[in-house]
């Protein structure tokens, strides 16, 4: 049922609440997308590819591919250089831990990533928390650095540590020095690689056995989307302001102060790639005030860091592509949830992250 189709002469159709979205892009390059010409129009189990088993014969070209391009993106494995006294923070502590990656960049320069690790002083039971946030994190462009960011006094990493969770905090969003692997492997596939790599690193330092739960924040929900895909011992996935409309940001939508870093360059739509981790549990929050969401204005205008668009986000290319979403989910009877907060594209909703993480203890996911 896959469907490898040139960008130039292809434009496939997708369900959507009694609709077709048109979905056609204009970038060379080939697509992982279903084949439609068999579908039944309406919102059954078997309406997006079939029956369970249909749906993972389709996985297994798409995943073929993902997996030989994360294998490929970083085969060097990092070393521990240091691990930091830990900090007293209110109800955990953070401690850094300072992994090289040597010769790695695109000049041979070796790379520093800075994990944080959170301990809560009461941690509660079950899976640990594999953080990675957006471009707000680093300013746009990192190069390593702990994200801090996530343990400032409210954050989400802050505010999970204190409940009991074991947080991981891993760097995100380095452009530069990828720029030429960037070429040919997804900037996505190549942060979730090197998050991969370390997580690998700092396990000894875990319970034995550990699980996690990836909890991702705008362009870190994607790097997010391809570790719970490539990784067996991450068993579900919360991520913010990172599921929206593939095609319009690939038309019109740019950011000067870094590359154009979200693409997926073999798949049509951001459905396809979230399609390849089911049925490990889900949950996509988006704020109201996201841009990239349905509280966009009709048009955003330009500046000197943004290109600005023609047009917002129409509800067939986001909550028409949840809802196909739902139906691959329902297939396995296994948990998914869209959640639509009051906040903006780096404002993660911890009562509803909360709230999944009883709904997969409630069953016995672990």
């Amino acid at each position: 049922m896959t469907v490898l189709a040139n960008y130039s002469f292809r434009c496939l159709g997708a369900l959507a609440v009694g609709a077709i979205i048109s979905i056609c892009a204009a970038t060379p390059g080939y697509a992982f997308d279903w084949d439609y010409s068999h579908v039944k129009y309406d919102l059954t189990t078997d309406a997006v590819l079939g029956s369970a088993q249909d749906f993972q014969a389709w996985t297994s070209e798409p995943r073929k591919y993902l997996k030989e391009k994360f294998e490929a993106a970083i085969t060097i494995e990092p070393q521990v250089v240091a691990v930091g006294k830990p900090r007293a923070m209110v109800g955990y502590t953070l401690t850094d831990v300072d992994l090289l990656f040597p010769a790695v960049e695109k000049n041979g320069s070796d790379l520093h990533m800075v994990l944080l690790l959170a301990r809560p002083n009461r941690p509660k039971d079950g899976p640990a928390i594999v953080a990675m946030n957006g471009h707000g994190e680093v300013g746009g462009e990192g190069h390593g650095q702990a994200p801090e960011g996530l343990f400032k006094p409210g954050a989400q990493g802050d505010k999970l540590a204190r409940d009991g969770f074991t947080v991981i905090g891993i760097p995100d969003a380095i452009h530069e020095p990828f720029s030429e692997l960037a070429k040919t492997v997804d900037y996505p596939v190549i942060w979730a690689r090197l998050a991969d790599r370390s997580l690998d690193k700092i396990k000894p330092m875990l319970p034995e056995g550990q699980k996690f739960i990836a909890l991702g924040n705008a362009v870190g929900g994607l790097s997010s989307l391809v570790l719970t895909a490539m990784r067996d011992d991450v068993i579900a996935l919360a991520n913010n302001g990172a599921f929206f409309s593939l095609e319009q940001t690939r038309r019109e939508y740019r950011i000067y102060t870094h590359p154009f870093c979200h693409d997926f360059r073999a798949f049509f739509t951001y459905t396809a790639v979230y399609a390849l981790i089911a049925p490990k549990p889900l949950l996509i929050e988006e704020g109201k005030t996201d841009a990239l969401w349905l509280g966009a204005p009709q048009q955003l205008k330009p500046n000197d860091w943004f290109s600005g668009t023609k047009r917002g986000p129409i509800s067939d290319e986001i909550i028409g592509a949840y809802l196909q979403l739902k139906q691959i989910w329902s297939k396995f009877d296994a948990p998914i949830a869209l959640d639509i907060h009051d906040g903006g594209h780096e404002d993660f909703d911890i009562p509803a992250f909360k709230s999944f993480v009883g709904q997969l203890q409630a069953t016995h996911i672990q």
